[in-house]
């Protein structure tokens, strides 16, 4: 028994062209379901390539060009030869993989890059998989679309009918179409730039401040984006003595509860509903972020709920004179003056 003689045991066959992609097929095998393969080199710019791994499909990342050649950005002579040079010797007849040289980067050593619809039907290549370059199959023509022996739109439409089609007007997501290989049919990705700071792709003050705006820095004159006397007193002012009695403005119950008291509810075990990450870690836990080793300022990270990115808070008796601490506010830690 089989999917094709009994499939009410061993259920159905797993037929090309029905927009699932399964574990037996592949790009190469059935790129009606499973989309086209990747090739850099064939002029599209798809699925995981991007402006570092292929630029001749891509282009330049941003940046590229401007006469230096910036490794910390990821610019080698593979992705920005106009900064980095050329990688190896390109032109010598040897393709230097260790230099970066391949089809894509150098085709006068390593040759031109093989895709389908190159004119050439290559070793990977076959009838079911490329008809463009291959040819159709043997059957393609009867009328009747034969999914168990290998017929689908993409290699005999004759008999399956078109596949979908980057431009159309339709996203077809099981044809591999999204806004990075069919921008007509899906719409544009966001980029930075675009004049939308986009969350959900990643977007922020500290990787596009072109789209969201500059981050607060200490110094700007501006108390904001986390920022609070006792990490940044230049643009928020010194801060309260923790432990003198007085619960001052820049003083609050998370990180002065000798002055302020304990927060409500803070420390009964309980997240409550005024509790936060940020006003009671020890009962809601820490926020998400802290612990990477990276005080983040716009992110609201401080000593006082993320002791383990940003240290200990200061305060008036632990043996050092810190910032907003003197000889006439903290006798202890400063000395007399």
């Amino acid at each position: 028994e089989a999917c094709d003689t009994c499939p009410a045991d061993c259920g159905a066959c797993e037929v090309c062209g029905d927009g699932s992609c399964t574990t037996s097929e592949a790009c190469d095998t059935c790129p009606a379901d499973c989309g086209a393969c990747e090739v850099c080199g064939d002029a599209a710019c798809t699925g995981a390539e991007s402006c570092f791994s292929c630029p001749v499909d891509c282009g330049f990342c941003g940046g590229c060009g401007d006469g230096t050649c910036d490794g910390p950005a990821g610019e080698n002579c593979f992705n920005c030869w106009n900064d980095c040079g050329l990688c190896g010797a390109c032109g010598d007849g040897t393709c230097d993989t260790g230099n970066f040289e391949n089809c894509g980067s150098c085709p006068a050593d390593c040759g031109s890059c093989m895709f389908c619809g190159d004119g050439t039907c290559d070793g990977s290549e076959a009838c079911n998989s490329c008809p463009a370059d291959c040819g159709v199959c043997a059957g393609c023509g009867d009328g009747t679309c034969d999914g168990p022996g290998g017929e689908n739109c993409a290699n005999c439409a004759a008999d399956c009918g078109a596949c979908a089609v980057c431009g159309d007007g339709t996203c077809t997501a099981a044809a591999g179409e999204n806004c990075a290989t069919c921008a007509s049919d899906c719409g544009a990705c966001p980029f930075c730039g675009d004049g939308s700071c986009d969350n959900s792709f990643g977007e922020n003050c500290e990787i596009c401040a072109a789209d969201c705006g500059a981050c607060p820095t200490c110094g700007d004159g501006s108390c904001s984006g986390g920022e609070m006397c006792f990490n940044c007193p230049q643009d928020c002012g010194g801060c309260g003595v923790c432990g003198d009695g007085t619960c001052e403005a820049t003083e609050f119950c998370s990180i002065c509860p000798a002055d302020c008291g304990p927060c409500e509810g803070c420390g009964d075990g309980l997240c409550g509903p005024v509790d936060s990450c940020f006003s009671c870690p020890g009962d809601c836990g820490p926020c998400p972020g802290c612990g990477d080793g990276t005080c983040s300022m716009p992110a609201g990270e401080n000593c006082g709920n993320c002791a383990a990115d940003c240290g200990a808070c200061a305060m008036c008796g632990d043996g050092t004179c810190d910032i907003g601490e003197a000889c006439d506010t903290c006798v202890p830690d400063c000395g007399t003056c």
